[in-house]
C-alpha cells in the first residue's frame, strides 16, 4: 500500500472520530450549555467568565479520573505551578517563583473560604493537611496577587478548596480501591437536604500500604521498612440557613 493511501486512511480515521466524539452536540446545547461559577476571585458567586482574575477550576470529576490523592498533586497540573518535594515536606511554586524553604507563605490557602494558614507565621504544607479528597466539590485556583481582598499572604495565588453538600451528595456511596506495596482504601459518603433546612455531610475514610520496602538515601545510608502508612479521617459539615 502506497503512503497516501495510509495518509488518507489516518485522516478518515481521526475524522470519524471527532464525528462520533460529537454526536448528537448542536449548537443551541453549546450555546445554552450552563456555565461554571466561582467564588474565589471577588468572594462572591459568579461566572468563571465574569471573574476579574484567571481562575482554575480542578473539578470532582478530574479528581476521580485523574487519581489525586494529595492537594499538592492536584496543584501540580494547574498551568505555571509546580511542585517540589524533599521527602519532608512539599512546597508550590508559581510561574517560577517559590523558594523551597518558604513553607508555602506566599500563598493564600482556603477551606470553604476560611483560611488554612498557620495564623502567626503564614506557612501551610499540604500533605499535613487531611486528606479530604472524596469530601470536596472543586478546588477554585486564582493566580496573581490577591492581598486586596485577602491579606498579605495571597502573593502568589489563592487555592481554595470547595467541599461538598448534603443536597449535591443526596444518599449514600460506598467504595473502596486497591494498589501495589499491599494498599487499600476504603470510602463511605453520606449526604442529605432535610425538609427543615438541615444540610448534612459526612465522608470518612480508612487506607493502609506497607509502601517501598527498601528507600536509598545516598550517601546517608538505606532505610528498610520504613516507608508504612495507616491513616483515617473523618469529615462533617451541617449547614442551616445562614449558620455553617
Amino acid at each position: 500500500m502506497r503512503p497516501t493511501t495510509w495518509r488518507v486512511m489516518a485522516i478518515a480515521l481521526i475524522l470519524s472520530s471527532v464525528t462520533a466524539l460529537f454526536a448528537g452536540t448542536n449548537d443551541e446545547e453549546l450555546l445554552f450549555a450552563e456555565i461554571p461559577t466561582v467564588y474565589s476571585a471577588s468572594r462572591h458567586e459568579q461566572p468563571i467568565a465574569q471573574a476579574p482574575a484567571a481562575v482554575t477550576v480542578i473539578t470532582r470529576t478530574e479528581i476521580r479520573q485523574f487519581g489525586y490523592r494529595s492537594l499538592s498533586q492536584a496543584l501540580a497540573s494547574v498551568p505555571g505551578f509546580f511542585i517540589t518535594d524533599d521527602r519532608g515536606y512539599t512546597y508550590v511554586g508559581v510561574r517560577g517563583l517559590g523558594i523551597p524553604t518558604d513553607y508555602n507563605i506566599r500563598l493564600l490557602f482556603l477551606l470553604n473560604g476560611l483560611p488554612l494558614n498557620d495564623k502567626y507565621y503564614g506557612t501551610f504544607i499540604p500533605e499535613l493537611t487531611p486528606d479530604m479528597f472524596d469530601a470536596i466539590e472543586r478546588i477554585e485556583v486564582v493566580k496573581g496577587p490577591g492581598s486586596s481582598l485577602y491579606g498579605s499572604d495571597a502573593l502568589f495565588a489563592v487555592i481554595n478548596i470547595i467541599t461538598r453538600t448534603g443536597k449535591e451528595a443526596d444518599g449514600a456511596t460506598v467504595s473502596a480501591e486497591g494498589g501495589y506495596d499491599w494498599y487499600g482504601r476504603g470510602v463511605f459518603s453520606y449526604g442529605k437536604l432535610f425538609e427543615n433546612g438541615l444540610d448534612l455531610f459526612l465522608s470518612g475514610y480508612f487506607q493502609q500500604g506497607t509502601g517501598e520496602q527498601t528507600i536509598d538515601f545516598g550517601s546517608f545510608g538505606t532505610a528498610h521498612n520504613a516507608d508504612d502508612q495507616r491513616l483515617g479521617n473523618a469529615y462533617l459539615s451541617a449547614r442551616y440557613q445562614d449558620i455553617t
